[in-house]
């Protein structure tokens, strides 16, 4: 089940009682994305969600939807592309709907309006005749009525194909009891059937004084389909698998009690009763954790009914089962609950076309993997993503014969909670809503099991129905050295993969003698095996690389570890737990991402052997000084994301043990205390909080290898004496920060094992003393990331997760940059100073292992640099592999192209982006000089009016552009003075055909882009395919 993505569509909708609301006519419907695009007019579905009346104003906003159809390359070379033109509407269009195509005004409007169409015998024929109402396509009036009929026969086949998907769906909502969703699909077929009826009499009769028009709009709308729930995309994908003639392996992947039998029991089921499928027989064989070869073969040969002799090789036996199983012709094998990687030639199952289709359903993703299963033919069940159809579920469950029950408003918030703690995993509801049923709207029952609950007291049928289920993963693992990483993540619902290896660093379950680079590798290599058995997963969130875990994964972590553990997790807390529940032989205590407000006065936990400390994500104003007096075995105390504590306790500097502190994100932290008594502390953030002065003992703290003081906006500057007294620091972020003092060479020798520096410079001389005197040595930083003289720009989560050298500079001007000599990637952005090129703004010559230039927002550059062989910086530039310009507004040309032009032999991707100005990318004569490119987009540059200047003139004769062997795309949005590759007719000659793609260039036609594989060979047509990015 897919989680919801980020979509504008749930910004015109609240969620109330369960239901989703319309923002703009305050309808009320229950569902997801899908059923909120067909209220919206955006998305097709089944018919039964009411139209908004004010969607027209909604889809305004809105760029045209894509609507492209398939051609091919005609001429000798024929490669199939797909194909798509996208014109412009007529002055004379009809008004209206096709509003919501402008974009803007003035010289940024790409097109004021256009519809996409494909129209490959005449392509310059304009736009199509057809316009949008209320998001129904309507007949044009002009149309004859042997026209009209020949459209209502194709409305109609199409509808019968929509038919016997939604009997399919139909049946699966039967089989998950949905009442009021069944009763749905039934109103739509019925209505269909009526509207069948309605057609055939129209074209029996073939009155041409019979009104067509209305007919056709509404078989148009019926076309739309029933909205499916969002519960119900893997279903949706497992029946096109299926019916797939050339998928010979569907795999079902997932966590457990995510579903996976359920929904392949459901098409079991569906194959042996429904013929539309085309399957003679479906054999369903449960594999389980005690697999072998042997087993196996026995138990599908029982299936079909074949007689194997446990005596004979196995060899012999999968040439008997593998006889057999063709002999059945197309058939489906389903293997249930796989834990092991199945050799299918040595047990003796044949895939192929009209043969044996297999589904196989296993919680670890490895299995697939080295089974080669195709990704596209792999569902990941994930439990729900929203509260919705969790709490639908719920109340399904709860109530009686397929009904959901109703609950009043005062249990409903009590039971709301209650389902929460379930996390929205379909196994863990249906055995809540059975514990359930009798409390009824007894509100003291429902607040008895939200305490319990709260407090990790887990009924004990939950437990043996949900947690000794999910305990099998666990138990899969390959050791009790993983087993222990599993505990270890258990202690944070979500962690970044550097915070996991250093904790697993100070656990001592990662040798601590090892590189940081090494133990991030670990970290993430752990990480990706545990997600691998779906223990935990990668969240979906942008620009969040964090590794999270199911509640009741971590309720099932809780119950091994009971006693020596207190997880708390996401348990809505209020307050820290009484102390009779710190009980003495605590180790690991987490109550993170709770709403624990204070820690009251005389607090003071008696766990002599506590080691870890998670309070992180809570609300935390005030830690008295008493509650650290008992804790003297703490090694990890994780305090981030408490925003309004103010300060630390001093009894904090007596924790001698303590090896990493976290202060990420305390935004009002002003005092913590000193440090340097805590000489075993290896890991130390303080980011993101409102500190003035540094720590006193900082320069003392001899173990530290990671060291976070960023974005700590009021703290006065850092003496770089102080940070070079730290000689084992391997971590060092000092993003907006500032610095004093010199960076000397003989300090850098004290910082030898420095691997990871981010840093930010407001001076060109300190950051020029840096580069020289740290970056340009011998042994100098592995990976850095350096702002001058913005520290703001471009936030980066995944640093450490990449193995990038990369300045990004801002708004310099008047002296030469000097660069560090192993420079990745160079980033320009918000320059408002530097006019002209960019040649004169570095010192001497660009540094040879440059792969990556990012200019943005520079609004005085006229040209990016020369390419000129006499230019220091430019001749140095021979391994850029990457080029992208935005938002240049007087940029004219990227470069010169005189007698000296070099060009970059090894650019393999050029894009450029906002552009005002430039009319042409570069001379078709100079493609020569870039033999590796690969790709060219060009998006909203409104100058552009040709790609490859040629010179020509238009009573030239056709002029051959040449391109690198290597180019295989061409991108092109919202171009509207874009004639073609060239203004004057031109022929592409190139290895093989590119893939073009085309959105909102109003002038560009399929003749203008015409291709040859060599000079001498006949030319053909390149045929333009979508632009989705």
């Amino acid at each position: 089940m897919r989680g919801r993505r980020d979509d504008h569509h749930w910004d015109q909708v609240t969620e109330e009682d369960g239901e989703l609301k319309c923002k703009h006519c305050n309808k009320r419907f229950k569902g997801g994305i899908t059923r909120i695009k067909e209220h919206l007019g955006t998305e097709k579905g089944t018919g039964n969600i009411e139209l908004c009346p004010h969607s027209a104003q909604f889809l305004a906003m809105l760029e045209p939807p894509n609507e492209f159809t398939s051609s091919q390359v005609t001429g000798d070379h024929q490669p199939t592309i797909t194909a798509c033109v996208d014109c412009s509407i007529g002055q004379s269009d009809v008004a209206g709907p096709s509003n919501m195509l402008k974009e803007g005004g003035g010289d940024e409007d790409m097109l004021t309006a256009c519809f996409e169409t494909m129209n490959p015998e005449n392509d310059a024929a304009g736009p199509s005749n057809m316009v949008m109402e209320e998001g129904f396509p309507l007949s044009n009036g002009n149309n004859s009525f042997e026209s009209c009929i020949k459209e209502i026969r194709e409305l109609l086949d199409e509808l019968s194909n929509q038919e016997e998907q939604h009997k399919d769906y139909l049946q699966w909502l039967e089989y998950c009891g949905e009442k009021r969703e069944t009763e749905e699909a039934h109103d739509w077929l019925k209505k269909m059937e009526g509207l069948k009826q309605e057609a055939n009499q129209v074209i029996e009769l073939q009155d041409p004084l019979k009104k067509t028009d209305d007919l056709i709009s509404k078989l148009s709308h019926m076309t739309y389909g029933m909205s499916f729930r969002w519960a119900d995309q893997d279903f949706r994908e497992m029946r096109d698998l299926l019916r797939d003639d050339n998928v010979f392996f569907i795999g079902v992947c997932g966590m457990g009690g995510v579903g996976k039998t359920w929904l392949a029991t459901h098409f079991k089921n569906q194959i042996r009763r429904n013929k539309s499928f085309n399957f003679e027989n479906v054999f369903w064989v449960t594999v389980s954790q005690d697999f072998s070869i042997l087993k196996l073969q026995n138990s599908i040969a029982k299936r079909i009914g074949v007689n194997l002799d446990d005596d004979d090789e196995i060899t012999d036996r999968a040439e008997i089962l593998s006889s057999a199983l063709e002999k059945i012709g197309r058939s489906v094998l389903i293997l249930d609950d796989v834990w092991n990687y199945i050799d299918l030639q040595k047990v003796g199952i044949p895939l192929r076309t009209n043969g044996i289709k297999l589904i196989l359903t296993s919680r670890l993703h490895h299995v697939f993997q080295q089974m080669d299963c195709p990704t596209r033919n792999l569902i990941q069940m994930t439990p729900f993503y929203g509260e919705i159809e969790g709490w639908e579920l719920f109340l399904l469950r709860l109530g009686c014969d397929g009904k959901p029950t109703t609950l009043s408003r005062e249990v409903e918030n009590t039971a709301r909670s209650v389902v929460k703690m379930c996390e929205n995993l379909p196994l863990g509801i249906n055995v809540m809503a059975r514990l359930m049923k009798g409390a009824n709207n007894d509100i003291n029952i429902w607040k008895h099991k939200l305490s319990k609950l709260e407090n990790s007291a887990m009924p004990k049928d939950m437990e043996e129905e949900v947690l000794k289920v999910l305990k099998r993963s666990y138990d899969h693992l390959a050791d009790t050295t993983i087993q222990s990483y599993f505990l270890q993540h258990a202690l944070y619902s979500d962690v970044a993969a550097e915070v996991f290896g250093m904790n697993l660093l100070d656990e001592g379950l990662i040798q601590s003698t090892r590189s940081l680079e090494n133990i991030l590798v670990d970290g993430q290599a752990i990480l990706a095996e545990l997600g691998s058995h779906s223990l935990i997963y990668l969240s979906s969130e942008e620009y969040r690389n964090h590794w999270c875990m199911h509640g009741l994964l971590r309720d099932m972590a809780s119950d091994i570890v009971k006693g020596k553990f207190m997880l708390r997790c996401k348990k809505g807390l209020k307050d820290i737990p009484e102390m009779q529940e710190w009980a003495p032989h605590l180790k690991k205590v987490s109550m993170m991402d709770n709403s624990i407000q204070q820690i009251p006065e005389g607090t003071s936990p008696q766990c002599p052997h506590l080691s870890t400390l998670n309070l992180s994500r809570n609300m935390i104003t005030y830690i008295p000084d008493c509650f650290f007096y008992h804790l003297k075995a703490l090694s990890l105390l994780d305090l981030s994301y408490n925003e309004d504590l103010t300060s630390l306790p001093n009894s904090l500097s007596t924790l001698m043990c303590l090896k990493s502190l976290l202060l990420e994100g305390c935004f009002s932290l002003k005092y913590v205390p000193p440090l340097g008594n805590l000489q075993e502390l290896s890991r130390l953030v303080i980011s993101g909080t409102s500190i003035k002065k540094v720590p006193k003992g900082l320069e003392k703290l001899a173990k530290l290898r990671w060291l976070d003081l960023s974005h700590n906006t009021q703290l006065e500057c850092i003496a770089w004496s102080m940070i070079f007294a730290l000689t084992n620091l391997q971590y060092l972020n000092l993003l907006r920060t500032c610095i004093t003092g010199k960076a000397k060479i003989v300090q850098r020798m004290m910082m030898s094992s420095l691997e990871y520096f981010l840093g930010s410079f407001r001076d060109a001389k300190k950051f020029a003393d840096f580069v020289e005197n740290i970056l340009n040595r011998d042994g100098g930083v592995k990976y850095y990331d350096i702002r001058f003289p913005t520290p703001f720009l471009l936030h980066d989560p995944h640093f450490l997760g990449k193995e990038t050298k990369r300045v990004i500079a801002g708004n310099f001007k008047g002296f030469e940059l000097l660069l560090p000599h192993d420079l990745d990637e160079l980033i320009i952005k918000f320059n408002q100073e530097r006019s002209g090129d960019l040649c004169g703004a570095f010192s001497f010559k660009a540094p040879s292992s440059l792969r990556k230039i990012d200019v943005r927002d520079c609004p005085k550059v006229e040209r990016l640099c020369c390419l000129c062989i006499r230019c220091s910086f430019c001749q140095h530039l021979q391994n850029l592999q990457s080029l992208i310009l935005s938002d240049l507004e007087i940029l004219r040309a990227i470069w010169g192209e005189d007698d000296e032009f070099i060009g970059l032999p090894n650019l393999t991707q050029l894009k450029i982006m906002y552009c005002r100005r430039i009319q042409s990318l570069m001379s078709a004569e100079s493609l020569g000089k870039f033999p590796k490119l690969e790709s060219i987009d060009v998006y909203k540059c409104p100058a552009m009016k040709e790609i490859f200047a040629t010179g020509m003139s238009e009573d030239d004769p056709d002029v051959t552009i040449t391109l690198p062997k290597s180019f295989r795309e061409l991108k092109l949005y919202g171009l509207p003075k874009l004639v073609g590759v060239s203004v004057y007719s031109s022929i592409i000659v190139c290895k093989s055909p590119p893939t073009v793609k085309v959105r909102f260039c109003n002038i560009l036609r399929q003749s203008h882009l015409r291709y040859k594989p060599s000079p001498s060979a006949s030319e053909s047509i390149i045929y333009f395919t979508s632009y989705n990015d």
